[in-house]
Order: structure tokens, then C-alpha cells, then sequence
């Protein structure tokens, strides 16, 4: 689709630019960052941003493309095919626009998938089941094989026979086709270059008794391997390059590939296209196909283990002079990896997959992530540390990622052990943290983060100190907030030392630990990271930590003003800044702590909606799925009829089900084991209390039980104030 845009006149393109510019946000460098065609049309710097979320916004960021392209008058159609061979990220951009929550006007997305290689673990299960209890979901067919009479139908339009011949020629051939569409056209071919079925002038015919004879003797699967077989040899060699590629290549690749002119390419592939098994592609850049799966797989069954191990080999270490190709390097050297002996192939391999891992980190590739880190294990010297503890470091990140939790664990302590210096194992920690805080482990998370601090030269108090440090920190805050203001803020510049922005990363991570287990921790944090703003200076990766403040004056001192006062102070530094999304994490905070008291709850509501559309852009669905909870606790005192506010329910659970953020279960993945009582839309703002079950098995409380002191009655203009209602 980039490429047919770039192909559009500069005005239509100018407003297209604009409004994906508008939709995408701060994605638009990991848009230009994935597609290439895109890089041209927005001309926005490729930026891939934090790869812990890459997952989440590379799935949003087609729909917003879409969004600002596809229109009833401009439709797009879509034809997704082997569903069931898409990795998590494309999934869920399907999933997106199927389960309604982004429909596209003027869109029709198709998409096939073979139902066989889908089981019960597969990612596309649980969508499927999802899909199929939607009553305005997608409509589903089921393709089986054809039925008599529509094998008739298509040996009829195949051959251009009359019904009656049709239906005779198609029961025939049906105890070898099995009504399978591609295996008549195999079929019918084969008889045809066979001579079995001749033209004649009343169209096509055939001897009823050569027929039965051949078909007595026909196996579908082995008519690809006998073409196969009648190709020249070198054509057949160049097949076989092609299969261990891809499905689909390039014509520079396979000339590169194979050290051949492109021209002497296209001549000894021309027997393949002569006999139908190619196809030529000429979508941007000249290319082939193969004209079905099948093909392929019977290029590459054809070919001993052995010769094709070879092949791979040689063809990695043509590729890898070709820096265009380094990906495609990768990937052959991957199947032969244990053929790598020197110490110069292998000191180049690990370079080569560690630069093809940052390509399918920014695609959330995280299988082929794992695979290549695998491999570059093994061949990392054991004497080189440094490059030991990089490499386990991106591998423990892409488990975590898989869902690979206690493969993950593994890594880390063997980062542990490799490490000498503290720094090295701070961004491992930082992962390690939120892994045992999904997994409702938040105690022995916070003990892993601060332990972390105190090795990386933080003053972390003693439990017992704890509440004094609070108590002098938030006198500190108040004289502060009472002495400086946001320009102050604005004439410093950001924190640029990046060992300080690793500590402040991992203070972020404990913060939400904390959040879960340890409420005087969570404190602690908070005031922190404000001194450090003061004393530093604002930076974005402050912002979500600090953002926490009206938590603690409120619920500590019972102070509704300096909290939240300090806490639009940092909005209007992170708007001024342009901190997104961390200015969408602190929105979120200031909505569901504080906002209703300054404001009529349907005056919180559309910072409440900013909050959630910044959230998701940003890719944080945990806090989007609490900022429903937000937004449904207001509707519920302010929504114009029941009808309203429980649409916002439906809403509000069906995202909770559709990110695994708001279900009482045990955990399974990184974004798992988030207790769904803080997510439930349907709680009463007011003195209500999650089920002991459920809570105790995720140790994920509600926001009203820890405190509710920040949840007393609210006010709304659309009825009277109720008696005894404070006001801010």
C-alpha cells in the first residue's frame, strides 16, 4: 500500500501525510522504522522507541495508517493469507480491526488460515474463540473440499466441457484429488502434458479406458517431484537456492545469493516459469514465487540433509559480504551453526545475529529474537564476558517477552553470575522486576529492584527509617512546590548522564512492585524521584514515578492540594517537553487520584479519554486498562442513562479480555497476573473491596481498598450536591 501512495499526486499525498502524521503520534518513527515505502512518504527519522512495547504499538500503528488512508470512497481491501504461520504482533493488528473496537470505514480485511496447524496453544486460538462469540464479529467460512458438483463446476471451466462430460471427467478423478482444488488442477496438467486429455474441436477429450489405467497408478503428490525431475539440472540448483530463501525472492537476492549476473538468473529459472512453477513478482522490485507451499516443499524433501546443510553455508557467507543482506545472512547461518568453527567466522556470526536481532526486535520478532541470541551463546568466546552478558541480557528481554518466564530466570542468574560491576546488570534487572511483578511475586521483585539500587550507589533507607525519610522528604516537597515554579523546571536541561537515566528506569519499575506490596516503599520512591527532579532537573523516564505524589500526601497526611498541585506542575513540564508517553501515564494518575476534585466528573472524563488513546499509542496497556476503571467509576455518578454507562462496561472488559490484563488467573506472560478486580469496571467507586480469592492469588489489590481515601464521594453539575460533601 506505501508503495501505491507513493505512486499518488503530492496534494492528495500532502493531506494523507498529514493525517497519518496526526493518527500515528509519536509511532510515526517506528512506522518509518518497519516499512520503508512509509520513510519516504511521512520523511520521519526510523525510531523504534522502547522495545518493550514495540509489540504493542507496532499493532496499533497499521490501524491508525489505515485509518487516515481507507475511506467508502478510496475502500482497500486486505487478503491476509497462512494466518497461522503470523507471529504475535500481526495477530494482533488483525485482531484490532476484527474485534470492532478500531473499525475502518470503507475496510474489508480477509484472512485464511488452515485450521490443522491451529491447536489449543497456538496465539490465534483464543482471538478465534473471541471472534466467534462476537454477534457483530467477523463472518466466518469454512473452505472444505469441493463437493461433485463443484469439481464438475471447475473441470467444466477448466476444460471448457459441457456439464454432463465435466461431471463424468470430475467423479474420475475424485478418489485421487479428494475434491482438493489444487491437487485437480496438478491432476488435470499432468494428464494433459501426458497426453491423456486431448483438444479436439468439441473442446478436450479422452480415452475412459487410458484414463482409469493412469489414474490406477497416480499418486497427486508425486506429479510435483516427476516435474521437478524433467528441469535442467542447473535450473533445478537454482530452485533449490530459491526454497532455502524463501517462498518469495527478490531477483537481486538470488543473483547475490547465488554470484550469477541477474540476467543468467532469469534464463535458468525460465524452464520453471515455462512448466507453471514460478510466478514472476514485480510488486516494486523484480521477483519470484513459487507458484504454491507445495512447491517448495518438494524443492527442499528433494535435496539430502546433508546437501542442503552445505548449501546454507555457502549461501550465508556469500550474503554476509552484502550488508543489504545481512538479515537473510542471518537466517541461513542459523540452520548450520554448529558448521561455524574459526574464531574469525565465529566472532563475525555473533555480530551478524546480534545486528539481524535489532531488525526483528523493532518488528517484536521475539521468536526469531530468541533463536538468534540462542545461537549466539554458542559461539561467543567463554573469555569474552562482555559480550556473554550482552547477549544473555537481550535473550533474558526476548523470554520475558515469549512469556518464557522461567527460562528467563534462568538467564538471569547466570547475568548474575558474569556480572563484576553493578551496571552491567541493571537493564537485566529492570526486566527481572517486572517479570516477578506479573507473576504476583511484587515482594520479592521490590527486594530485587532495591538491592539493585543500593549496589548502583542509591541511599535506600532501612525499613525502619522509612516513614522519618518520607515525613522530612515531603516537608522538603511542600517548601519546594512552594519556592520554585514550572519555569524554573524549564530553563534546566535533561539528564544526560546515562547511568543515572538506568537507575532512574529501574526506580520506575520497582515503583509499581511497590505499588502491590509495599505502600511506604512506593512512598519513598515517589519523593525521590521528585528530589531528583529538583535537584537534576525534568526528564521524561522521572515523570511516571513522580507522577505517584498525590497518592502519598493524600493518603499520608490527608493533603489534597500540594499532591495534586506538584503533580500539574509535572504535566505542564511533560506538555511543554513534549514527553510522550510518559505524559499519559502521569494524566492517567492525576484522573484517577485527584482530578475529580477540582473539576465536575464529566469535565475529568475527556482527560480521562486523552489519557487512554495516549496510552495506547505508547503501548502501555496495563495503565489503559486502569484508566477504564477511571473512566467508568465517573460515568457511573455522571453518564446521561444507564445505557451509556454500561456500554462503557462492555468496553472496558472486552479490552481487559483482549489484553490478558483484567482476568483472575494464574499468570502466563508478561502481560499476565494483574489482579482483574482492579480492572473491573463494575466496582463501586466508593468502599469497595476485592474478593479475598482472587486477590490473594494475584496479590493485585483495587485502588479503593489501599486507599480510600482517594476515592470519597464525588460531585458532578448534573445533579445536587450530595450533604457532607467536601469540596476542593
Amino acid at each position: 500500500m506505501g508503495r501505491l501512495l507513493l505512486a499518488e499526486p503530492e496534494d492528495y499525498l500532502a493531506e494523507v501525510r498529514e493525517r497519518m502524521l496526526q493518527g500515528l503520534g509519536p509511532n510515526a518513527g517506528l512506522v518509518t522504522a518497519t516499512v520503508p515505502e512509509l520513510a519516504a512518504l511521512l520523511k520521519v527519522s526510523p525510531e523504534p522507541g522502547d522495545p518493550m512495547t514495540a509489540q504493542a504499538r507496532l499493532s496499533r500503528t497499521p490501524v491508525e495508517v489505515l485509518r487516515a488512508v481507507v475511506s467508502p470512497a478510496r475502500p482497500v481491501v486486505f487478503f491476509v493469507d497462512d494466518l497461522q504461520w503470523a507471529g504475535r504482533t500481526p495477530l494482533g493488528f488483525v485482531d484490532l480491526v476484527f474485534t470492532g473496537e478500531e473499525q475502518i470505514a470503507g475496510l474489508l480485511l480477509v484472512a485464511a488460515y488452515r485450521e490443522g496447524d491451529v491447536d489449543a496453544a497456538h496465539p490465534l486460538a483464543p482471538m478465534l474463540a473471541r471472534w466467534s462469540d462476537q454477534t457483530d464479529g467477523p463472518h466466518q467460512l469454512r473452505l472444505g473440499s469441493l463437493s461433485p458438483v463443484g469439481q464438475a463446476a471447475m473441470v467444466a471451466d477448466m476444460l471448457h466441457l459441457a456439464p454432463e462430460p465435466a461431471a463424468r471427467l470430475a467423479r474420475a478423478i475424485t478418489p485421487s484429488t479428494g475434491g482438493n482444488p489444487y491437487d485437480v488442477v496438478e491432476l488435470l496438467n499432468s494428464l494433459r502434458r501426458e497426453g491423456v486429455l486431448t483438444p479436439g474441436a468439441g473442446g478436450w477429450r479422452w480415452d475412459g479406458k487410458v484414463l482409469r489405467r493412469r489414474l490406477d497408478r497416480v499418486e497427486v503428490t508425486a506429479l510435483l517431484a516427476a516435474r521437478m525431475s524433467a528441469l535442467p539440472s542447473e535450473s533445478a540448483e537454482l530452485l533449490a537456492v530459491m526454497a532455502s530463501l524463501a517462498g518469495q525472492v527478490d531477483l537481486d537476492l538470488l543473483a547475490a545469493a547465488t554470484g550469477l549476473p541477474q540476467g543468467e538468473v532469469e534464463r535458468r529459472l525460465a524452464p520453471a516459469f515455462s512448466d507453471g512453477l514460478l510466478v514472476l513478482q514485480c510488486d516494486g522490485r523484480p521477483g519470484v514465487r513459487f507458484n504454491h507451499d507445495r512447491t517448495r516443499e518438494t524443492v527442499l524433501e528433494g535435496s539430502p540433509a546433508g546437501e542442503q546443510r552445505a548449501r546454507r553455508l555457502r549461501l550465508a557467507r556469500r550474503l554476509a559480504d552484502r550488508p543489504e543482506f545481512f538479515a537473510v545472512a542471518a537466517e541461513q547461518y542459523l540452520h548450520v551453526v554448529d558448521m561455524v568453527r574459526s574464531t574469525g567466522e565465529r566472532r563475525s556470526v555473533v555480530a551478524l545475529f546480534r545486528r539481524a536481532t535489532e531488525e526483528a526486535r523493532v518488528l517484536s520478532n521475539y521468536p526469531l529474537v530468541e533463536r538468534l541470541l540462542s545461537a549466539a551463546v554458542r559461539l561467543v568466546d567463554p573469555t569474552d564476558t562482555d559480550m556473554l552478558i550482552a547477549v544473555h541480557t537481550d535473550r533474558h528481554a526476548a523470554l520475558y517477552c515469549l512469556g518464557r518466564l522461567d527460562d528467563a530466570d534462568d538467564t538471569y542468574r547466570t547475568i548474575d553470575r558474569l556480572c563484576t560491576r553493578p551496571t552491567q546488570l541493571t537493564s537485566a534487572t529492570m526486566v527481572q522486576v517486572n517479570s516477578l511483578t506479573n507473576r504476583g511475586r511484587a515482594g520479592e521483585a521490590m527486594r530485587l529492584g532495591l538491592g539493585q539500587l543500593r549496589r548502583l550507589g542509591m541511599s535506600v533507607p532501612e525499613e525502619n527509617a522509612l516513614d522519618e525519610e518520607i515525613d522530612r522528604g515531603l516537608d522538603e516537597l511542600r517548601r519546594w512546590i512552594d519556592t520554585t515554579g514550572e519555569s524554573d523546571d524549564l530553563r534546566k536541561p535533561e539528564i544526560a548522564d546515562q547511568s543515572r537515566l538506568r537507575t532512574i528506569r529501574l526506580v520506575n519499575r520497582v515503583m509499581v512492585a511497590a505499588f502491590f506490596c509495599d505502600h511506604t516503599v512506593m512512598a519513598w520512591l515517589a519523593i525521590r524521584t521528585l528530589q531528583m527532579w529538583g535537584h537534576y532537573g525534568p526528564d521524561r523516564t522521572l515523570v511516571g514515578p513522580a507522577s505517584h505524589i498525590p497518592i502519598v500526601t493524600i493518603v499520608r497526611r490527608g493533603d489534597y492540594h500540594t499532591g495534586p498541585r506538584i503533580l500539574r506542575r509535572i504535566l505542564a513540564v511533560a506538555r511543554a517537553r513534549d514527553y510522550e508517553p510518559d505524559v499519559w501515564q502521569a494524566l492517567f494518575i492525576y484522573v484517577i487520584t485527584c482530578g475529580h476534585w477540582f473539576t465536575p466528573l464529566e469535565d475529568n472524563l475527556p482527560d480521562g479519554r486523552r489519557a487512554l488513546e495516549g496510552l495506547l499509542r505508547g503501548g502501555d496497556l496495563q495503565n489503559a486498562c486502569w484508566t477504564h476503571y477511571a473512566l467508568v467509576c465517573d460515568l457511573l455518578d455522571c453518564a446521561p442513562s444507564l445505557d451509556v454507562f454500561a456500554t462503557a462496561v462492555e468496553e472496558a472488559l472486552a479490552f481487559a479480555l483482549r489484553t490478558g490484563t483484567g482476568t483472575p488467573k494464574e499468570p502466563s506472560g508478561p502481560t499476565a497476573g494483574w489482579c482483574g478486580c482492579y480492572g473491573n469496571p463494575s466496582s463501586r467507586p466508593v468502599a469497595t473491596r476485592p474478593s479475598r480469592a482472587c486477590c490473594r492469588r494475584t496479590r493485585s489489590p483495587s485502588p479503593t481498598s489501599m486507599w480510600p481515601g482517594l476515592w470519597p464521594r464525588r460531585f458532578s453539575t448534573n445533579r445536587p450536591m450530595r450533604r457532607g460533601m467536601p469540596r476542593p
